[in-house]
């Protein structure tokens, strides 16, 4: 799992913030306050529930380290709660792949006891939001002004159901984007009935822990937001949405059905459809939004759901460092064979690179050009699209 860990930050390091460059991830600890609640973890002033969370942000500091500083720019705000007897170290091949796309996340550390309150947490996670707005407009903060107003409620497993209790009646989110969600008490299902913000719920064919049709299936079926989608994967597991834990594995190891992809297929598949999903609700690139929809349309290794009233028109939007061309790839995930597409039709060199940095593939493209990288294995790579008005940078999943 490690290598898909260093797969993400490979390809994500050298993205763009919205002003200025991330070289590396930052990492600080914030202890909120509730005043109305008790109990929670970390120590904080006065009395009132104590939620220490962990937050990591883009930095461009020359190594990722604590309380570097912020690279310049506002960002959105992601805040993820755990699975079940897990803790937020469970999840870093998450922060090292969404941190450099430009985003904060950040993780709550409560609730990691053998008998959680899943309503304490749901509290925390909306909470968290709240309060990491209102640093953005603390001018004794170091979060001051480094964020725009567009929020994610996201968690796995306990933390997937207690995202639903926490966006239930709640409009300040953005959206929720949820992994292997498990029904908790009270009633996730009960509280999607309420949930209205955008959510994409994401789970596994092999999920013998919380399987899809108790939990996730009917998670999405009772949600009432207008704009909902379910991505299911083939052969992915509970655990593997999350890095090595041993609690989750010991427990995944004594139900089946067994995983049949492994974990980090499972992460590149589903970093696919969050990293679209949150580009287009936190971000408005409409280009995302329209791979995402091409994906799950093409993609034979998902079940998908979608009821989503959305269009998106692409010739508005700017991409990347070259606002003039607007470039598209599908289907994506591929078997090898793709399609690019771009709004600049005069000739382009589109590049190829594997997890190593080593070029894979040159060549010209004019317009929409079908590309075959057949002979390329397994996993993630980026593309460069050069012009004259800049470089447009995208990632490429291929599963054969």
């Amino acid at each position: 799992m490690k290598k898909i860990i260093t797969l993400f930050f490979i390809l994500t390091l050298g993205s763009l913030s919205i002003n200025g460059q991330i070289n590396s991830i930052g990492h600080r600890t914030v202890t909120f306050n509730d005043p109305a609640r008790t109990g929670g973890y970390g120590s904080g002033g006065g009395p009132g529930r104590q939620i220490q969370t962990e937050i990591y942000y883009p930095s461009t500091a020359a190594t990722s380290g604590d309380s570097t500083a912020l690279a310049p720019g506002q960002y959105p705000i992601l805040v993820f709660g755990h699975g079940f007897v897990m803790d937020w170290s469970s999840y870093d091949n998450l922060w090292n792949d969404l941190v450099p796309q430009g985003y904060i996340m950040c993780f709550p550390r409560t609730e990691g006891s053998i008998s959680p309150s899943h309503t304490d947490f749901g509290l925390d996670l909306a909470l968290i939001s709240t309060k990491m707005l209102s640093l953005n407009t603390a001018t004794a903060s170091s979060f001051y002004n480094t964020m725009t107003n567009k929020t994610a409620i996201m968690g796995h497993s306990m933390g997937g159901g207690s995202s639903f209790l926490a966006c239930q009646s709640n409009t300040q989110p953005t959206t929720m984007v949820t992994f292997a969600a498990a029904n908790t008490t009270p009633s996730s299902i009960v509280a999607a009935t309420n949930v209205t913000i955008p959510t994409l719920v994401i789970a596994g064919t092999n999920d013998c822990v919380a399987p899809a049709p108790a939990n996730q299936d009917s998670m999405y079926l009772k949600c009432a937001a207008s704009c909902k989608a379910e991505i299911t994967i083939k052969g992915a597991s509970h655990c593997g949405f999350a890095d090595y834990n041993f609690n989750c594995s010991f427990g995944q190891s004594t139900c089946s059905p067994a995983p049949t992809i492994t974990s980090a297929q499972q992460w590149a598949k589903a970093s696919v459809y969050y990293s679209y999903w949150l580009k287009y609700w936190l971000k408005g690139d409409c280009p995302s939004w329209n791979l995402f929809l091409d994906s799950a349309s093409t993609d034979t290794n998902i079940i998908e759901k979608i009821s989503c009233g959305v269009t998106c028109s692409t010739t508005s939007i700017k991409l990347s460092n070259n606002e003039n061309n607007v470039v598209t790839i599908y289907p994506n995930p591929s078997n090898g064979s793709f399609i690019i597409e771009s709004s600049n039709a005069a000739k382009q060199t589109i590049q190829v690179y594997d997890v190593n940095g080593k070029m894979v593939l040159s060549q010209i493209i004019n317009g929409k050009t079908s590309i075959d990288t057949g002979s390329l294995t397994e996993g993630v790579y980026n593309i460069s699209i050069l012009t004259n008005e800049g470089v447009v940078n995208k990632r490429l999943i291929i599963v054969h």
